[in-house]
């Protein structure tokens, strides 16, 4: 999985990190295991939204009724997939969204947008979930496809509509899931998070949109470790000092897509023990920078 991430699964071009200093690059050997997160997300019984995406199109329902639903991602393609969805401010055009793979700044109706969440398919051919609530309305799907292998050309994205009808019925807590919160700029978690499958309710409680990628770290790590990594600028010619955290250090595990303040949304996870770093990489409404290099940082351990 490469840290090429998406504002609200918008194909955000790398360099648009790169340029504010991320340069985040991660180990791309590491070998994905079974989610059985997933599989308590899909034994909630709920509606399904069932997305199909193939290397060329993608098949998305016309409507679905308003409330929570379990989004289902079936990946057909050979590399990562990210589908997100979004309720943008009248006049913004599907040509708009697409152009901001181009873009080297964030245009200010994607702070204005509704963003519920969505999944990030990974690895290739195999299926993601997330559980969202969509309000009635009309919405855009974005089907943010990533290249094969590293220096294959970009894969073309794609924007569909959705209609969301009715109104949604008051839904009630997710049993056993636990609270992961953003806010402007960190992450609150539980005082102690145990291995094994589980649900996340991740919220946002900031006043910003925020979205998290999860990595695997080495036992020990702190949070300047990793905003060293952060800061670092790989074409600066200078090399990371070898006494401290490199990039092959740092596993990709998973991540929850793009969520506007006041929204929710609940990932399946399944982590082994072991020492963990939750990173928002949004650009920062009033600097542009990335959260994380706003200290969007969080370490903890899983026991």
């Amino acid at each position: 999985m490469q840290i090429k991430r998406t504002v609200a699964g918008i194909a955000f071009a790398a360099a648009l990190i790169a340029q504010a200093g991320a340069g985040l690059a991660l180990a791309q050997d590491a070998t994905p295991v079974a989610n059985g997160g997933n599989d308590l997300l899909k034994g909630l019984g709920l509606p399904e939204l069932t997305v199909t995406v193939t290397a060329t199109d993608a098949t998305v329902p016309a409507s679905v009724a308003a409330g929570r639903v379990l989004l289902h991602v079936v990946n057909q393609t050979d590399a990562e997939v990210d589908v997100s969805i979004g309720q943008t401010p009248e006049g913004v055009t599907d040509q708009d969204i697409l152009d901001l793979s181009n873009s080297d700044s964030v245009p200010d109706w994607l702070y204005q947008t509704v963003f519920p969440g969505g999944v990030s398919s990974y690895p290739p051919a195999q299926d993601a979930y997330a559980v969202i609530e969509l309000a009635a309305g009309d919405w855009k799907v974005n089907l943010d496809r990533y290249p094969a292998q590293e220096g294959d050309p970009e894969p073309t994205d794609q924007v569909k509509s959705l209609t969301v009808t009715g109104e949604a019925a008051q839904a009630d807590p997710i049993d056993g899931a636990l609270d992961i919160t953003a806010y402007s700029y960190g992450f609150e978690l539980p005082e102690s998070i145990a291995s094994g499958p589980q649900i996340w309710h991740f919220r946002n409680g900031g006043s910003q949109p925020h979205f998290f990628v999860l990595f695997g770290v080495p036992e020990g790590t702190t949070a300047d470790q990793l905003m060293q990594l952060v800061m670092f600028d790989p074409s600066s010619g200078t090399p990371l000092p070898s006494e401290g955290l490199q990039f092959e250090d740092v596993q990709d595990v998973t991540d929850a897509q793009l969520l506007s303040p006041d929204q929710a949304e609940w990932v399946g996870v399944d982590l082994q023990p072991g020492s963990y770093a939750l990173v928002c990489f949004f650009p920062d409404k009033a600097t542009g920078q990335p959260h994380a290099m706003m200290r969007m940082i969080k370490i903890f351990t899983v026991s």
